[in-house]
């Protein structure tokens, strides 16, 4: 069957009604074949919303290209998760998903066009699904039930003046199946299947380098379990009517040391004109990094700087220490993280109606989702760059290892600050146990006032409750007192703070010493006593009443003479409140867990704001079937929404559609659209993590000059002798702006709709969407390098460096706030054919392509006198620029299908080659071609294959089998510093796991 769409100009939903539900093929094409469009002509009529807009019309049609994604699509992919059939879409950019680890919040969200997922406004049968996660306030794409979804229908470009805030990028609206009868149980299993076989001589070579051995040979993981039931049934002569569901998902997981070519963070890079190739590793070692620091403070918060060689425990010697190499000694943390986290989610809802007359139809929707992941990373410990605390006379110490750390103070019970990294390899990865328990509750009714006159009220109350435990970290306090240790009765090293101190006291009587002196030291009850959860919880709330009025002002005479239809009129009003609340326990708010990447600590979360709306939109048919005029018509909406903390903001769109004859359609829009600030960007207290990136600072041999140091704060004392971290990961300092004012975007589109024969379509729609005044962060990177190019104090204030000069050790971060700042701008074409070719006894081939040219993807960092310039990042990739974005993505499904339901469907998926940013003359992206590794300086072109069967056998049962990535492809591998997993890929966007197999079956009652 067809699977992909753009809704037609001119053509009535009515058709696209029957034709969704029709087979074989062109089904989901609302511009039909006549005989199905004169087959629309004898239903019923019925009032239909189309995405893009509020007015019911059997006659309406979408002037704004809509791509629609079919149920069928959903079983031809065999996706368990809604994220991955939308990533699948040309118009769809890498989004969070199951993939993330490191950060990760639990949820899966889409992205349009590459513009940030706070930007892509996500409906449920035309209504808002509120944010998923207190964290993260964008909707999650898990709470919606696969099973029940009768299409997805994707608008692009703002559309604000319809829906509201957020829809700067677009609209993804999910239309479920809210009308099903009967009883229907569907299920699959699948999983993934990999031959490790990279065959890359660059990164074999700095596997064998560490030592590494990477898994050779077949592998079978990932598996998957699908099982949804149905049951719909109408009841009092069809008055009313009553669809329940339930569902269960079940994904096992996979690690990045599950494949070759993920085994360990990669890094591809160039230095002094020379290319080197290397495994890197974290300086929180499996044998520890030891480094004496010295006492650069006064009163009662000293600061510390680090002096001296750094050491590492000699495994040739023991008790003896050796100089600590990151090539060597550095610890390969890939191998623990998930590069597919376990899920397992419950899903069930209920909608139902009641028409007790045509002016009172009162509805209820019921939706319920527990989800529940864990997102694993490398072991906790103690982490190098935090100050840590050995007694000189420490009883599981050599006197050499006191020695090299406390110098003539070794034997004494003088306590030496050191920074100490070393792994709780002992203890197993850290997971963060993330649980979303999801709750939507819709209730209003609906009718008919008079004629040509109906309403639409409704209240909405939707809760996204987190849940979340970090299990197996360290605590920061207990690593201090476990490694404080003295000579104890017996002789048998003890804690000090386990014995009476002078006054008498015990202070930690539970304490264990952590021996990390000797490999294999370690004891169970020291990593017992250290590994300590933290905890938080919150909810994101949303609150909604609306109401609606639709007229038929046709029925009193408002019509064109020239058209067959009158004008058409939505007016309405909406109030929404947003809360937003999370809570933190005493380890995350006072930064005592050694594994969350800062001591800085948390603070919690606690603000709301409210929004009162107006709007209206008219559809105006201006001329109808007349001679060089099939079609012309004009669609307007306003929208003036009142925010409590922002102020007022007025929405706005025009549109025109002009067919000269009935083949051929052109239509034309332009949409003001705008984004409030989110409850996030409100209010998140400042807050310090770590950043992906580099110090241009930091080494013995600084890439920037020391005077350009000199202005991010580098003293001349410490140019050359400043840490640099081996897994390029440095502080910053994020936090919320309540004085933040809404974004503001103005889309503009272009196109044409071609239909010369009946079974073949063609459309090509431009698309140019620009935000100004853009929420968002420059980005710590972006900052210190606008610092040491410039010396804009803008830029060099915000950089805070510790006492000793680093960024990742001690004090030091760069301050990242959100801001109103600069402007993005994205302009591109989508282009879709479809053609269906009957070819026998009932039998057809369907034919159907969606692509995406990029034009331009062009973003001001900041504008007005901060201004740097612009660049755009169409076709490239990187540190600045991110996710690839290639100038030409592209789906085509073929497929055969007969009469007796015997389906057979190929699909070719196309990602053009991206170049590395690095690389661009452009110096806000890199310092011109040749600048990096020629291995990462380009990402090929990628394309996937993909085959599904299905087959109905008798009345009730079908089957279906299919293989995603036919050809198990290795998906492209970079340096794994360009990658949020530290994967070396973009697991988003291309194949990464190898080839997908599932099956399923669906069975009707």
């Amino acid at each position: 069957m067809n699977t992909y769409s753009k809704l037609k100009a001119g053509v009535a939903p009515a058709a696209l009604g029957l034709a969704l539900v029709a087979s074989p093929a062109f089904a989901q094409d609302t511009t039909v074949a006549p005989q199905a469009a004169d087959a629309a002509a004898d239903a019923p009529q019925q009032q239909i919303i189309v995405t893009g807009s509020r007015i019911a019309n059997p006659n309406l049609t979408s002037i704004s290209p809509v791509t629609v994604v079919s149920s069928q699509e959903v079983k031809n992919q065999g996706t368990t998760r809604v994220e991955d059939l939308l990533n699948s879409l040309p118009q769809v950019f890498a989004s969070e998903g199951s993939s993330d680890a490191n950060g990760a919040s639990g949820i899966a969200t889409v992205d349009l066009r590459d513009l940030g997922s706070v930007r892509t406004l996500v409906l449920i049968n035309g209504r808002r699904l509120g944010a998923g996660d207190p964290s993260d306030v964008v909707a999650d794409l898990n709470f919606i039930p696969g099973a029940l979804i009768k299409r997805v229908d994707v608008l692009t470009g703002g559309a604000s003046a319809t829906y509201g805030s957020d829809a700067l990028a677009g609209v993804v609206n999910f239309v479920l199946n809210t009308d099903f009868e009967g009883v229907q149980l569907d299920a699959q299993t699948s999983f993934y299947q990999h031959n490790n076989d990279y065959s890359n001589a660059n990164y074999l070579g700095a596997l064998k380098a560490r030592g590494y051995q990477q898994p050779i040979g077949n592998t079978v993981d990932g598996a998957g379990k699908n099982v949804n039931l149905t049951i719909g049934a109408g009841f009092d002569d069809g008055r009313g009517h009553v669809t329940a569901y339930a569902g269960y998902r079940r994904v096992n997981p996979v690690t990045q040391g599950d494949r070759d070519y993920s085994y360990c963070g990669y890094s591809a890079g160039t230095s002094s004109g020379s290319n080197y190739y290397t495994c890197g590793g974290s300086s929180t070692a499996a044998n520890g990094r030891f480094r004496r620091t010295q006492n650069v403070g006064l009163g009662a918060n000293p600061v510390y700087s680090p002096t001296g060689t750094s050491f590492t425990l000699n495994p040739a010697a023991p008790g003896t220490f050796r100089t600590y190499s990151s090539t060597r000694d550095g610890f390969n943390f890939n191998p623990y993280n998930y590069f597919q986290r376990p899920d397992e989610r419950y899903t069930m809802g209920a909608f139902a109606h009641y028409k007790i007359n045509d002016s009172f139809d009162p509805y209820l929707e019921v939706m319920f989702m527990d989800d529940h992941t864990r997102a694993q990373i490398a072991p906790s410990g103690a982490f190098y760059g935090t100050d840590f605390f050995i007694n000189c006379n420490n009883a599981q110490a050599s006197a050499a290892q006191l020695t090299a750390l406390c110098g003539a103070a070794a034997g004494s019970a003088t306590l030496q600050s050191v920074y100490l990294g070393r792994r709780n390899i002992e203890g197993g990865g850290r997971v963060d146990d993330l649980r979303h328990t999801d709750y939507r509750i819709v209730t209003g009714m609906k009718g008919q006032i008079a004629d040509g006159i109906s309403y639409d009220v409704y209240g909405q109350y939707y809760k996204a409750l987190l849940t979340e435990t970090y299990e197996n970290d360290f605590s920061r306090a207990k690593l201090n007192r476990a490694l404080n240790v003295v000579t104890g009765p017996g002789g048998t090293p003890v804690c000090a703070s386990a014995i009476p101190n002078a006054q008498g006291q015990v202070i930690d009587p539970l304490c264990v010493p952590y021996n990390v002196f000797a490999i294999g030291g370690v004891t169970p009850g020291a990593v017992a006593y250290l590994q300590t959860p933290g905890k938080r919880d919150g909810a994101s709330t949303e609150y909604i009443a609306s109401g609606s009025l639709s007229f038929d002002l046709g029925k009193y005479g408002f019509q064109s003479p020239f058209a067959a239809d009158g004008v058409q009129m939505a007016i309405g009003a909406e109030y929404r409140k947003e809360v937003v609340k999370l809570s933190n326990d005493q380890e995350f708010l006072t930064g005592d867990l050694a594994g969350q990447g800062t001591p800085f600590g948390v603070r919690d979360i606690n603000g709301s704001y409210t929004v009162r709306e107006f709007f209206g939109e008219v559809a105006v048919p201006l001329v109808s079937e007349k001679p060089g005029i099939y079609q012309l018509a004009f669609t307007g909406g306003y929208r003036y929404s009142d925010y409590s903390l922002t102020g007022s903001t007025n929405t706005y769109k025009l549109q025109m559609e002009y067919a000269p004859i009935q083949q051929v359609r052109f239509r034309a829009g332009y949409n003001r659209a705008v984004r409030a600030p989110n409850s996030l960007e409100l209010f998140s207290t400042p807050n310090v993590g770590l950043f992906a990136g580099s110090d241009p600072c930091a080494g013995a041999s600084p890439t920037a000059s020391a005077a350009a140091c000199a202005l991010t704060g580098v003293t001349a004392a410490q140019y050359g002798t400043i840490d640099k971290n081996p897994a390029n990961q440095y502080n910053q300092q994020t936090s919320g702006n309540t004085g933040l004012r809404p974004e503001k975007s103005d889309t503009y589109t272009l196109g044409v709709v071609v239909n010369p024969l009946p079974n073949f379509s063609f459309t090509v729609d431009g698309y140019d969407i620009r935000i100004k005044q853009l929420i968002s962060t420059l980005g710590a990177q972006f900052i210190l390098n606008q610092c040491i190019s410039g010396g804009n104090p803008f830029y060099c204030n915000a950089i805070q460096r510790a006492p000793g000069g680093s960024l990742f050790t001690g004090t030091g971060f760069v301050a990242n706030p959100t801001l109103n700042l600069g402007s993005e701008k994205t302009r591109g074409i989508d282009v879709t054919a479809l053609y269906k070719l009957n070819v026998g006894r009932g039998e057809s081939v369907s034919f159907d392509l969606v692509g995406t040219y990029l034009d331009k993807f062009e973003v001001e960092p900041v504008s007005g006198a901060l201004s740097t310039g612009k660049y755009n990042c169409a076709g490239l990739f990187g540190l600045t620029c991110g996710t690839p974005l290639p100038k030409w993505r592209h789906k085509l499904r073929v497929t055969w299908a007969d009469a007796d339901g015997l389906s057979v469907s190929a699909a070719w998926r196309y990602f053009n080659h991206v170049t590395n940013d690095q690389n661009d003359s452009n110096p806000l992206l890199g310092n011109g071609p040749g600048t990096v590794n020629p291995e990462v300086a380009r990402i090929p072109s990628v394309s996937y294959f993909d085959f599904t069967m299905s087959a109905r056998i008798g009345d009730n049962y079908t089957f279906r089998v299919g293989v995603q990535n036919i050809m198990d492809k290795t998906p492209p591998v970079t340096d794994s510093n360009y990658t949020n997993n530290g994967s070396g890929t973009y697991a988003q966007v291309y194949d990464a796991l190898g080839r997908y197999v599932f099956a399923g079956f669906t069975l009707n009652f």
